[in-house]
């Protein structure tokens, strides 16, 4: 076994991460980025294999990835602006009372990600038009800012949509002010680093 010398293992920044030091961006709901106060790098986990064997069963890694939900938490604006745009996002991806909302979210959208989706899809043998990826998906990222504020990596999450929206509770009872924050889960494909 090779012996790493006490240098090796010190890190080359002794500066600890500091959890108020970040920003969330969202191309689809742009209003979010400057009111987010929480957001979270979503945990990993993989798949363990069993291999048996006569004497006892071995455990592997296996080949599956899974990524837990991204939240976030923001404070909502007075007018609802923020909150809204994930409603909405959410109302057009379910179709609840019409497809009004849903072609509304696809003409938004149509110009995202235009390379995504072929052109045209062989339904049961009659070609028809696909739905392009950009109108229900988004891109989103959290910038790590160093101690400094200078933004030191970016978390990329590819292709997000939203799962869960939360409740938002006005209340008079309350004694001082407290600004309503909503929270909002994500589902997504992956997620990568890029130190920049």
């Amino acid at each position: 076994m090779t012996e790493a010398s006490l240098a090796s293992k010190q890190p080359s920044n002794l500066d600890y991460a500091d959890p108020t030091k970040f920003r969330f961006q969202c191309v689809k709901i742009p209003k979010v980025e400057y009111n987010t106060i929480q957001a979270n790098i979503p945990g990993i986990s993989l798949a363990e294999l069993t291999q048996p064997t006569r004497l006892q069963q071995l455990k592997i890694p296996g080949n599956d990835l899974t990524f837990e939900d991204l939240t976030i938490t923001f404070i909502v604006d007075e007018n609802l602006e923020t909150y809204k745009q994930i409603h909405d996002w959410m109302a057009g991806l379910a179709q609840v009372d019409s497809d009004e909302k849903y072609r509304e979210l696809i003409a938004d959208g149509g110009d995202r990600m235009p390379l995504s989706t072929q052109t045209s899809s062989t339904d049961a043998g009659r070609p028809t038009k696909m739905t392009p990826d950009g109108a229900i998906f988004s891109d989103g990222k959290l910038i790590v800012l160093s101690s400094r504020n200078i933004p030191i990596m970016e978390i990329n999450y590819q292709d997000i949509y939203p799962k869960a929206l939360s409740a938002l509770d006005y209340n008079q009872n309350l004694t001082d002010v407290e600004y309503l924050t909503a929270s909002v889960t994500f589902g997504y494909k992956i997620h990568t680093y890029l130190t920049l």
